[in-house]
């Protein structure tokens, strides 16, 4: 870009809307990405699906028709194999960077990595970059590109086919939507409730009160009563007796914990954050609703509802950064899911015996194991013979029997034997 264009994109820049620096006060509590961490159930949702697509395999397949008759071959020494599944920088490896990555797009809706090339054009390096220092903007010719605030100094501008952008849901396709913003009346009660309960158990577990006093106190004696009273019923000292005097009355104000359904409110806001970030309650150790009939669909659920769709974020992302316009169609990368809806080894190997009709390499490239020789031949589920041989079986059969001929027979007798007697039958 020429120096007058970066001049004009300074001056005329149009910022698109996000809402990754998102914070305020719901039900007393200030809320943003790093206050709803410290809720339990935030915590484990995020951790559950960041930590379940970084362990999964992320392979690079080419399209490339082989001698067996496969259309497909994986890539294991190419460069963007190596920034996927080793090593995306100098500084991490491929595990935390696919989980640091997907924590971010959860927490505030948006991850985003630069692509550094090389001099060919090339993805040499993936450097991963905090959602509060970007700022996707337009250009004054309307295309996209992403302003990062480097704290103090220059801002960077990295155009949009250098920054690797993974986002949630988007109205306009372009920056998803903080989950921690749109969630903040249910986070912002979760605090106020895990607060609450601090405080109570705090103050051992006694609800406040109010002092009546029949007379009138001077201020420096209200000062000295409200220090005094503080210092011997909360904290350690809350279950040792406190003596009333001059006809002070103890009148308790707070509404009890039962009475506010206190454990049933927290049980209640477990479920709601798992409604946000789409996570079946039992992954997030919550088993109160779950039994051995339902867990295992229940799982089925978490893997087809919650992590497929950041996996195919991160495939169609990788696939149109990485590739260029010449590999189109041709290289694309698949993370998979197949090992997480395996199940245990016996019901497994059931199924597989239940679908014979594929071969047995197809079996093996499901288990991760290399092919063997003669393992592409597809069976037919009667008696298990190769498939080309019930061909060549029915062939047969269609079509009519060849005639066949009798023996040639000998007219000349041989005289050394007699001739055979007709025996008559009377009836």
């Amino acid at each position: 870009m020429s120096l007058w264009g970066r001049f004009v994109n300074l001056v005329r820049r149009n910022p698109v809307q996000t809402s990754h620096a998102w914070g305020g006060r719901q039900a007393g509590e200030y809320v943003n990405a790093d206050t709803a961490m410290q809720v339990a159930a935030v915590w484990a949702c995020v951790r559950v699906i960041s930590e379940t697509i970084a362990a999964l395999p992320w392979h690079v397949l080419e399209k490339v028709p082989q001698a067996n008759g496969r259309t497909r071959r994986e890539q294991r020494d190419g460069d963007v194999a190596w920034l996927l599944k080793t090593q995306p920088n100098p500084e991490m490896a491929a595990f935390a960077f696919r989980e640091a990555i997907i924590a971010h797009a959860l927490l505030y809706g948006n991850g985003y990595a630069e692509i550094e090339r090389t001099p060919d054009g090339r993805p040499q390096w993936l450097w991963l970059i905090t959602p509060d220092r970007v700022t996707p903007e337009r250009m004054t010719t309307g295309g996209l590109q992403y302003r990062v605030n480097n704290g103090g100094g220059n801002d960077t501008i990295i155009a949009a086919r250098d920054m690797f952008h993974v986002h949630g849901l988007a109205f306009d396709g372009l920056t998803g939507y903080s989950p921690v913003a749109v969630a903040a009346r249910s986070l912002g009660l979760s605090m106020a409730l895990e607060k609450f309960g601090a405080n109570f158990f705090a103050n051992g577990a006694h609800p406040g009160a109010v002092l009546e006093h029949p007379g009138k106190l001077t201020p420096e004696a209200h000062k000295n009563l409200s220090e005094s009273v503080k210092t011997q019923i909360s904290g350690s000292n809350a279950l040792r007796p406190f003596i009333l005097e001059e006809g002070m009355k103890w009148h308790p104000m707070t509404i009890p914990p039962e009475e506010a359904q206190f454990l049933e409110s927290r049980k209640f806001q477990i479920s709601e954050i798992c409604r946000w970030f789409r996570v079946p309650p039992h992954m997030i150790a919550d088993l109160e609703r779950s039994t051995f009939s339902n867990i295992e669909h229940q799982a089925i659920e978490f893997v087809t509802h919650s992590l497929m769709p950041w996996c195919r974020r991160l495939e169609s992302e990788a696939d149109i950064k990485l590739f260029g316009q010449v590999n189109r169609g041709r290289m694309y990368t698949r993370i998979e899911l197949n090992g997480l809806l395996r199940g245990d080894m016996k019901s497994r190997f059931d199924a597989y015996n239940a679908a014979r009709h594929l071969s047995l390499n197809d079996i093996r490239e499901l288990e991760d194991l290399n092919p063997v020789e003669g393992g592409d031949d597809y069976l037919a589920p009667l008696n298990m013979v190769p498939a080309d041989m019930m061909r060549e079986l029915a062939e047969a059969q269609m079509q009519p029997p060849a005639p066949v001929e009798p023996p040639p027979v000998d007219d000349e007798e041989d005289d050394d034997e007699a001739p055979t007697a007709r025996v008559r039958v009377i009836r």
